[in-house]
């Protein structure tokens, strides 16, 4: 994407985010409509996605699951803009956050703590949303075209202290150290470096080690954060856990698993909103044939 290309998507963003907000549910299913159709191979990896983590369910069940995952990342599209560009006084009575109190305690005593997320597709608008209540940094992937990634870390600096591309571990163990409150999403496939193989919905899933090693050469406590669009309109609840009993322990595998595992219950209370359109079974296990 060249600067003008970037431009134009920055105003068109900018654009949307002042529509009012009753609007923005009917532009939400448009994009839902319009990425159904368009899905192709992203519809093929969200469909064998749902298959391989819901075989109990009928065909005729999860191609209604499928339907409503692209009404869910339909909706994405309207959040998105709102979290980088809307204006922040329309969205203060949009967020609930639950458990916070634990960890602004945590927070006042000098304590790194990280929260610990998965990829639900209205993460964007539950950290503009979250930012509105505690203080604390995020970690992303860094986008491969430079203008673009200088577009999402800037407009996530909105409600964040810092942003961290995820390879520089050591200023985030730095930060936890200092007592700075870390975002964290472990639950994508990055390949074999650094994971391990974890049940996922009872499918061996290369996972990082790295809540793990954050957590032991930190020293910091380890909060899970759900995010979960309502069904009341613009309404999320974020729910904060308290923090993670034993954890970390001396076994990395343990761990690992213990986090895939609390990830998998966070999905089932709202599978359609996950982000199915990750090949999350990509890296198999030596001798193993693709799942795709």
């Amino acid at each position: 994407m060249n600067r003008f290309s970037i431009t134009l998507i920055h105003g068109l963003m900018w654009l949307q985010a002042r529509l009012p907000l009753r609007l923005q549910p009917v532009l939400g299913r448009l994009w839902g409509a319009l990425l159904w159709r368009i899905g192709g191979r992203r519809k093929r990896i969200a469909a064998r996605n749902l298959e391989l983590c819901f075989p109990e369910q009928t065909p005729e069940q999860r191609e209604d699951l499928l339907r409503r995952h692209f009404h869910s990342l339909g909706m994405s599209l309207v959040e998105l803009p709102l979290a980088w560009f809307g204006r922040y006084q329309r969205m203060l009575t949009l967020g609930r956050v639950e458990g916070l109190e634990q960890v602004q305690k945590l927070q006042a005593e000098g304590q790194g703590v990280l929260l610990v997320a998965a990829h639900f597709t209205c993460l964007e608008i539950a950290g503009c949303l979250l930012g509105q209540h505690l203080d604390f940094d995020g970690m992303y992937r860094s986008h491969k075209n430079p203008r673009f990634d200088r577009l999402q870390k800037n407009s996530r600096l909105r409600f964040t202290g810092h942003m961290y591309p995820r390879d520089q571990v050591r200023t985030v163990i730095r930060a936890l150290k200092d007592g700075r409150t870390v975002w964290y999403a472990p639950d994508q496939d990055y390949g074999r470096k650094n994971s391990v193989f974890v049940p996922f919905f009872g499918v061996a899933a290369c996972t990082l080690t790295a809540t793990h090693k954050l957590a032991r050469l930190s020293g910091a406590k380890v909060v899970m954060m759900e995010t979960i669009r309502s069904e009341v309109p613009w309404r999320y609840d974020i729910r904060l856990s308290e923090p993670l009993a034993d954890f970390p322990s001396k076994d990395e595998n343990a761990d690992t698993a213990r986090i895939a595992s609390l990830i998998e219950a966070m999905v089932r209370k709202a599978p359609e909103q996950y982000l199915w359109v990750h090949r999350r079974f990509k890296t198999r296990p030596e001798g193993e044939p693709t799942l795709y």
